[in-house]
């Protein structure tokens, strides 16, 4: 078998590594194989020979499958051993010497993901915790789909196979957000010096799908409020009553419901708010203080939908983290709303996307505009319900359904702003109740 060998030569003054023909990359027009030259100065004895050591054990493993780099490409692969220490002949063939090198200013994915939490934009200021909670888990799921590899090594070959993955099955519009997150994250890796460019840059487009603004009619409130967990009745009552967002609902804490105000209203503080710059008041009707009122009796403290079974904390692979939002989400609101035994029947074909806030936005523009209120005055207190500034044109794009015939959206407005407990209310909540009461002696 064809081996490298390295020799002395007295006429130069140098060492060097003769390199088979046959190990030579295709571009290689030489008769014979290459030489690789090494610098004449004292030691570079000791690095010709572990070079060609190298090449001959790579011959062993792989057969003379390989390509050995030419003379300039092993001072680059010099200068990178210095940096790196003795580099891994493995790696150049499996990443190649860009690789390599890119490889040495890079870090690992799941040592990157702990970081997230010490990002700033580019003016300095913070992100706020629900940003941050999403790019761990968009880049969890992503190192679940390739493994824990350098981020030097993702592109945009790794971001499309994540997303078209078929197994995972994302919905078009949810691919164009995990993109919009994962490109958000490695876009700050790349200002850390993890990685030159940000792959998502490069993958091809993906468009969202215009289904317009979805809500739940009013017998699918209904079943939210009659058969939710107990542990999450009152995010769903919330939800549907106030237009809070999950994860609103999920940082959200009794004190702030008050209903002995002469106007009951929940108020939330920027904390809890989506972006973390503005607060909001949001004004109860009647008929959803009636639903709240048992509750709020109980003067209760804490949050409003703690951890069910309270994991505090989960195993992610070697580490122990804290339970994030999006635990919640997934493992808890979504899981509820699918469940079969719940709910009068699983949600799972009939769930919309934020459905609570659009129903609540809608039902309250149309309630407005049916009652005493203006087209203008309709859209302002929606908006002002929903915590969006008055010049925001988010609410009638996003939020409000338009597309419902007027009649019968009109009439679904009236009776969703006239849906009172039933009678057995007082019976059905017990349970409910006691349950709100436990979370709150240990919070």
């Amino acid at each position: 078998m064809f081996k490298a060998v390295a020799k002395y030569r007295s006429d130069r003054d140098a060492w060097y590594v003769y390199v088979p023909k046959s190990l030579c990359p295709s571009h290689w027009t030489g008769k014979k194989g290459r030489r690789i030259s090494f610098s004449r100065e004292r030691g570079y004895k000791k690095a010709a020979e572990a070079y060609a050591s190298k090449i001959n054990k790579l011959i062993r493993e792989y057969g003379q499958q390989i390509k050995v780099p030419s003379s300039k490409e092993l001072l680059r692969l010099q200068e990178i051993s210095e940096k790196i220490g003795d580099y891994n002949p493995d790696e150049v063939l499996e990443v190649g010497l860009k690789g390599v090198e890119n490889r040495s200013s890079s870090i690992l994915l799941g040592d990157f993901i702990p970081l997230i939490s010490k990002l700033r934009k580019s003016n300095g200021d913070s992100y706020n915790a629900a940003t941050l909670e999403a790019y761990r888990y968009h880049l969890n799921n992503l190192m679940e789909s390739c493994g824990n590899i350098y981020l030097s090594d993702i592109d945009r070959y790794t971001i499309e196979a994540h997303l078209d993955s078929e197994i995972l099955n994302y919905s078009p519009n949810y691919q164009v957000s995990i993109l919009r997150f994962l490109s958000g994250a490695l876009s700050k890796a790349k200002d850390s010096g993890y990685i030159e460019k940000n792959p998502c840059f490069d993958t091809k487009t993906y468009s969202p799908v215009e289904t317009g603004v979805g809500i739940y009619d009013i017998s699918q409130c209904k079943r939210l409020l009659t058969g939710a967990s107990v542990s999450l009745f009152l995010s769903h009552l919330l939800g549907l009553s106030a237009g809070l967002r999950p994860s609103e609902c999920r940082r959200t804490k009794y004190e702030y419901i008050k209903l002995d105000r002469k106007k009951p209203c929940i108020i939330l503080p920027s904390s809890v708010c989506k972006g973390g710059k503005k607060g909001k008041t949001v004004y109860l009707s009647d008929n959803w203080i009636e639903w709240i009122r048992p509750i709020f009796e109980l003067n209760l403290k804490g949050y409003i939908a703690p951890f069910p079974e309270t994991p505090k904390i989960r195993e992610s692979g070697h580490k122990v983290i804290k339970a994030t939002y999006n635990d919640w989400y997934h493992k808890h609101w979504i899981k509820d709303m699918e469940n079969p035994n719940r709910l009068g029947g699983a949600f799972t074909n009939e769930r919309v996307f934020d459905g609570h806030r659009h129903s609540f936005a809608s039902y309250t523009y149309w309630f407005e505009r049916e009652t005493d209120r203006s087209d203008e005055g309709a859209l302002n207190y929606t908006k002002a319900q929903l915590g969006h500034y008055q010049s925001s044109d988010v609410a009638i794009k996003h939020y409000i359904n338009l597309d419902q015939h007027i009649e019968d959206i009109g009439e679904w407005a009236r009776e969703f702003f006239s849906l009172f407990p039933p009678p057995s209310y007082g019976e059905t909540i017990g349970e409910t109740l006691e349950y709100c009461q436990q979370v709150s002696a240990v919070a």
